[in-house]
């Protein structure tokens, strides 16, 4: 090999020999210090697309309830239906009428009550008025109501229906602390916490009103950028990905169910 050649080569190895090594100097690095701190959610840079949950009503009266996590038929006649959970767990959905434009319903999971559900209608038809209250099983309660406007459908409660404030149940704060490669977490308005390693293995999510089985995981990419897994009873819920920006001021949390990946939430924090 000619001299010039030879050069040029040894010129390429050395650079390759550089870039590798300072691409493992920064996966060494571990997480930046830059997530640890409180962070409070920006609305107004945030979003939660696509419609919340779809109803249909055959003619003979059988209900089919479609969201991002169950689906299932029933009828309101206060019997419990078996719901078509993408987990395993047997959950069962029962409904009663309560008036021409008003249904209560109940969520059962392996027997025991985990949601209690108000329907009203508005007078137009236009507006659906949920007023719910989530049982945890620590025997904690998070009530909560939504409002949900009608996207399809004319009349009665079948239709799609999305909610008018699709961030009402995102926490709006966020507290982030690192440590031995973990990272532990908490949404101090709902007592909701985990301690998550950052190798991808799945972690017990707890709190108020948080559904027995629910997991997440972290994996570290680079010192500013996690992939994130959350599951419910072992079964993926969403994927998505948590970045916080080179300045440390910002962080941003986008997740999509596998399912819809068009429709992809994006959440945006800033440090306090």
């Amino acid at each position: 090999m000619p001299k010039e050649l030879r050069l040029k080569a040894r010129s390429l190895l050395w650079r390759s020999l550089i870039a590798l090594a300072a691409l493992a100097t920064a996966s060494c690095q571990g997480p930046s210090p830059d997530w640890n701190g409180t962070w409070k959610l920006n609305p107004a840079k945030s979003d939660i697309p696509g419609p919340t949950f779809t109803v249909s009503i055959t003619p003979d009266g059988e209900y089919q309830t479609t969201n991002e996590v169950t689906s299932g038929s029933y009828r309101c006649d206060g019997k419990e239906y078996p719901l078509e959970h993408q987990t395993a767990v047997a959950e069962t959905k029962s409904c009663t009428q309560r008036g021409a434009t008003a249904l209560e319903l109940i969520n059962r999971k392996n027997g025991i009550k985990t949601l209690t559900v108000q329907w009203e209608l508005s007078p137009d038809g236009k507006m659906l008025t949920v007023k719910a209250t989530s049982l945890s099983g620590d025997g904690s309660t998070r009530p909560w109501v939504s409002q949900y406007l009608r996207v399809s459908g004319s009349t009665g409660f079948a239709g799609g229906w999305r909610n008018t404030n699709p961030l009402v149940h995102v926490p709006p704060i966020w507290q982030i602390r690192l440590g031995n490669h973990r990272l532990q977490y908490a949404f101090p308005g709902r007592s909701q916490y985990a301690d998550v390693a950052l190798d991808g293995s799945d972690a017990t999510v707890r709190g108020t009103g948080t559904p027995v089985g629910s997991s997440i995981a972290f994996k570290e990419l680079s010192p500013r950028d996690l992939s994130m897994t959350k599951k419910l009873d072992g079964q993926v819920l969403s994927i998505g990905y948590l970045q916080i920006t080179a300045d440390g001021r910002s962080l941003t949390e986008s997740y999509w169910s596998p399912e819809r990946p068009n429709e992809k939430a994006v959440l945006v924090y800033e440090k306090q």
